[in-house]
């Protein structure tokens, strides 16, 4: 009943051209499928359930089989003279204990006008896409489509670079990413962040020795402490010499672009329980600051010890840094192994995780996209010249029009028990997408 109920609502205003049901049933399929990120079974399941779907709206897909996750490539060729590259993830988080979820977080539930399922936001995503493709196909527009739907998102897209011969001669490409803004407008990025993964390890004795010899022995976790005190300062500044060189300060219309930005960071606080932001930033700041700050986040320490007084044997931090239009993941890594030398840790191991690439930012687009939400929301999107978050678009289509958009709230969850996505959002998703790429099609 509560299913009906939404739908009905939902379709007071809906293009009658988009088949709701077909696209709630295909995330709904998406999401029973355990498809965790580096789960080889779930991964291998979830890639043929999109192919399924992809093939259904009148896409010619294959799965390309890679050393990770396979990738599945649709593509529709009418001959058009123009070629969209449509990007989406299959891939999703563990969804932690079972216990702290109201709902199996692998069988979708629909409550208060929401479905609740591991995965239903980035889901939700490819499902709008497939139906907004759908459309585009039956409605015979004149453009070639090639859709790229990858399972290795979360850990920095290893092997979406062996598709790169299938999207050299893309024109344009529409991303999978996003948030609103305190206005509950969906915002359009024109530019995305970069990436860099590193793991740090410090190492001594060949096995773990009682806490009797800490004053001769080399501690592996003082070493790593004190080596990653050596990378960021208690001011944010990262201390790598000659990081800030390579980095490009954003125009003054990017700034002001920004400056006019309310991400809503009361609802952030509230939905995250967050007492307050790094440095108190707040409003326009915030945005500033999450929009063209590079970043140095550690992921995870890990310790090979004992939980007695002792002396580890190893310890390790896993590294992520968000790249910053000019800096690349390669040249950043060598700034960060002759800063740690300098330093004196030349007994830590340091090495480049697989999954990197650079920023990259859109070439101009021929249409003004924040219009396209006017039919949808009453008013113009606002765009965003650089995304917060990293994505591998420069792998796939260097120097393109882009355009990323996304159904990410506060109170998602993304990585948390319960997430979820309004099933309002997800029609309307699938509707500016859609306007979206009529637009870009021309």
């Amino acid at each position: 009943m509560i299913l009906q109920a939404c739908t009905k609502e939902l379709h007071v205003n809906a293009a009658p051209s988009l088949d709701w049901e077909a696209l709630l049933n295909n995330l709904k399929l998406l999401c029973a499928q355990p498809s965790v990120v580096g789960q080889v079974r779930g991964l291998n399941d979830g890639a043929d359930s999109v192919a399924s779907i992809l093939r259904d709206v009148g896409l010619d897909c294959r799965i390309v089989q890679t050393a990770g996750a396979p990738i599945v490539l649709g593509r529709y060729d009418v001959g058009a003279s123009r070629t969209l590259l449509v990007y989406g993830r299959y891939d999703v988080p563990p969804p932690g204990l079972p216990r702290s979820w109201t709902h199996d977080p692998f069988q979708p539930a629909i409550r208060d006008g929401a479905l609740y399922a591991r995965g239903a936001v980035v889901k939700a995503e490819l499902a709008a896409r497939a139906a907004a493709l759908r459309i585009l196909i039956k409605q015979r527009v004149p453009v070639n489509i090639v859709m790229v739907v990858e399972g290795e998102s979360l850990i920095g897209s290893p092997h979406l670079s062996e598709l790169q011969d299938a999207t050299a001669r893309v024109d344009a490409c529409l991303w999978s990413g996003g948030s609103f803004d305190a206005d509950n407008m969906p915002l359009l990025y024109t530019g995305v962040k970069g990436l860099l993964q590193v793991e740090l390890q410090a190492a001594t004795a060949n096995t773990v020795l009682p806490a009797t010899y800490a004053a001769t022995v080399p501690n592996p976790i003082w070493t790593l402490v004190l080596a990653l005190a050596s990378i960021k300062s208690e001011f944010e500044e990262i201390l790598i010499e000659g990081f800030y060189d390579e980095i490009v300060p954003p125009s003054r219309a990017a700034l002001n672009a920004v400056q006019r930005l309310d991400v809503g960071d009361q609802a952030r606080r509230t939905a995250w329980q967050v007492g307050q932001f790094i440095t108190n930033v707040s409003g326009a700041m915030l945005t500033r600051t999450e929009t063209f700050s590079p970043t140095c986040n550690i992921s995870a320490i890990n310790v090979a010890g004992s939980d007695l007084p002792s002396i580890p044997q190893r310890a390790s931090a896993t590294l992520h840094f968000q790249l910053v239009p000019e800096l690349q993941p390669q040249r950043l890594f060598e700034l960060l192994t002759t800063h740690l030398a300098t330093l004196g840790f030349t007994s830590l191991k340091v090495t480049q995780l697989p999954g990197a690439y650079g920023p990259l930012q859109s070439s101009e687009l021929a249409f003004n996209p924040g219009q396209a939400a006017v039919g949808i929301f009453g008013k113009y999107a606002q765009l965003v010249p650089l995304a917060p978050f990293a994505a591998p678009a420069a792998l796939v289509a260097p120097n393109k029009p882009f355009l990323s958009c996304g159904l990410e709230r506060p109170d998602s969850a993304l990585f948390g028990a319960d997430e979820h996505v309004p099933l309002a959002d997800i029609e309307a998703h699938a509707r500016l997408v859609l306007e979206l790429l009529q637009r870009m099609a021309v």
